[in-house]
């Protein structure tokens, strides 16, 4: 079971283009959406796969207005 991020080549159909990713017959792909619009971002590689076709990305997780991390934070990295 291997998981791939989709890639930043979107937003374009078949923009899923690059391995591994793209192989998503054999591949999960994860791509990314804002959480509060709950909108895929328009970086967010999209299929179909220029390989195979097949649908692309199959999960998404939050990947626009993520806070990690902030200086002077409780947990600074």
């Amino acid at each position: 079971f291997v998981v791939a991020a989709g890639g930043n080549h979107g937003p374009g159909c078949s923009s899923l283009n690059r391995s591994p990713a793209m192989f998503s017959s054999d591949i999960v792909s994860v791509g990314a959406f804002n959480r509060y619009t709950k909108d895929i971002v328009f970086f967010s590689s999209l299929g179909p796969s220029a390989w195979d076709g097949g649908l692309a990305p199959q999960l998404v997780a939050p990947g626009e207005v993520v806070r990690s991390a902030w200086i002077g934070g409780p947990d600074k990295y």
